[in-house]
């Protein structure tokens, strides 16, 4: 256990002992002024006062192992009761000039306890009491982080997928990290050539941000793991309010996509959660990725809104007030920004993160939020629609000209159109592998050899079913007008199976 001592001898706290044992040692520490922590009296514990008018005024029932009274520029002289009461009784008394900050002497009291053996249970509840307080912050990550380099003088980063950096605390320079690459899991990792201790953080089981600590002891690993598990509980209580608002946000968002922005209730309510409508906004619209079959019922519908709610917490992390709903098969956001680039990648990785499967993203250009919802929302479809891989994002101002051209012709002119060039493909097509083949080959017609590696086959399967669609389909793959057709068929395929296009 550490001693009273051991505290004197942190000359930079310049603590006074008045009486009392000073090898009396402490396995807990206790700030007598916060009202949580009233009941005041405990054997082996360092007390820390700063009211005058918190003393007893007889005896001191149940005496704590030391009392440290910190002076304040109007509080000069020491509790004239409080101190003989102590002396009385051989429990040690310090005083802290006005100049130290008793929460400073807390943090140094707490480190000497870290890694301390013997009676810990009380050790461990005054740490984590004090890790704990961090929930109260406004920027709770932050506080938790910076609480737990005081306590370890280790050095800690929290990172997200879609934001970064959320909190650090301790030494700079960082290695370069990818938060998807395989190979960081839980444990101990050197990467650029430091070594890192990773921990994740979870939210309802799904990973949420990625915990790293340098420079920390085995023994101070309880109260890494006590950080992790605080900050689950702050991701769980947004996740929480973020529950709470979405009905709200589901309604101003259904009211801004009819064209009712300029309504006296529309305009309020947004602006009530820092929406304002002659501020720009995008549309982004995002849906399930992947080539099988779609989850139906209730398992579609619990992915829908995993992505939701991954996405909603992500613009929470990034105080972006953002209105989202779930319609169909998909899930949209509308939020305040002036520029698109930002959010694409982030939302992208938010999503995937959320559901734990690939995700396609189409974002709007910016527009005007007071006029311009149908039109933003019509451009998040389209640029939807073009992302042309299992997982993938696009933007609409990227957005592949031949959508536009496709977009002119009724749906049933489009269904002709493809039926006539695909028809015998599909029809002959029974476990998909040529369709698959065919729509890898018109991404990228020009190395076989790496389009053989993609699919995960021989080269030579993949000639013989390059064989097989050109015979289906009639058009031979060396000209590149037949390649341009089949590439427009494709194009009216997907649009088709996602359901968007003009009206009949």
């Amino acid at each position: 256990m550490p001693t009273i001592a051991s505290l004197l001898a942190k000359g930079e706290l310049e603590l006074e002992l008045h009486c009392g044992d000073p090898q009396a040692d402490f396995r807990a520490v206790r700030h007598v002024d916060r009202l949580e922590e009233q009941a005041w009296l405990a054997p082996g514990e360092l007390r820390l006062v700063e009211d005058p008018s918190i003393e007893p005024r007889t005896a001191l029932r149940d005496a704590p192992a030391a009392i440290l009274f910190g002076l304040t520029p109007t509080q000069r002289e020491l509790p004239a009761q409080l101190l003989r009461l102590a002396c009385e009784q051989r429990v040690a008394f310090l005083s802290a000039p006005a100049g130290v900050n008793l929460d400073r002497v807390e943090r140094t009291a707490l480190r000497l306890l870290v890694g301390e053996e013997g009676d810990s249970l009380s050790a461990a509840g005054a740490l984590m009491r004090y890790l704990a307080q961090g929930l109260e912050s406004v920027k709770p990550e932050r506080e938790i982080i910076e609480r737990l380099h005081h306590l370890t003088g280790a050095s800690f980063l929290l990172r997200t997928p879609w934001s970064g950096e959320v909190a650090r605390a301790g030494r700079r320079g960082w290695p370069r990290l990818d938060l998807d690459e395989g190979g960081l899991v839980e444990g101990r990792h050197e990467v650029g050539g430091q070594p890192l201790l990773v921990l994740r953080v979870a939210r309802a089981g799904t990973p949420y941000a990625l915990l790293l600590a340098r420079d920390l002891g085995r023994q101070q690993l309880p109260l890494l793991e006590t950080a992790r598990m605080l900050l689950e509980v702050v991701a769980a209580e947004r996740r929480a309010e973020l529950r709470g608002e979405q009905a709200r946000r589901s309604t101003l968002l259904a009211a801004w996509l009819s064209g009712k922005a300029e309504s006296e209730f529309l305009g309020p309510r947004m602006s009530e959660l820092g929406i304002e409508l002659d501020r720009q906004a995008v549309v982004a619209v995002a849906e399930q990725g992947g080539t099988g079959p779609r989850r139906s019922g209730a398992g579609q519908r619990a992915a829908l809104h995993a992505m939701r709610q991954a996405g909603d917490e992500m613009f929470a992390a990034l105080a972006v007030a953002a209105l989202s709903d779930i319609r169909g098969d998909t899930v949209i956001w509308a939020f305040p920004a002036s520029q698109t680039a930002p959010y694409l990648e982030r939302l992208e990785r938010a999503l995937s993160a959320g559901v734990q499967q690939p995700v396609r993203l189409g974002m709007s250009i910016p527009g005007q939020l007071g006029s311009d919802a149908g039109s933003a929302y019509f451009q998040a479809l389209l640029a939807l629609q073009s992302v042309t891989g299992d997982s993938g994002s696009a933007i609409f101002s990227e957005l592949d000209p031949v959508y536009w051209v496709l977009q002119q012709q009724p749906l049933v002119n489009l269904r002709a159109l493809r039926d006539r060039m695909l028809g015998e493909l599909r029809a002959g097509d029974k476990d998909g592998k040529l369709w698959r083949t065919l729509a890898a080959y018109l991404r990228s017609p020009d190395d076989i050899g790496s389009l053989a590696e993609e699919l995960h086959v021989h080269p030579n399967t993949l000639r013989y079913r390059l064989r097989r669609i050109e015979e289906l389909t009639g058009k031979s793959l060396g000209k590149p007008a037949n390649v341009a057709e089949l590439y427009l068929a494709e194009r009216i395929d997907r649009m088709l199976e996602r359901g968007v296009g003009t009206a009949e």
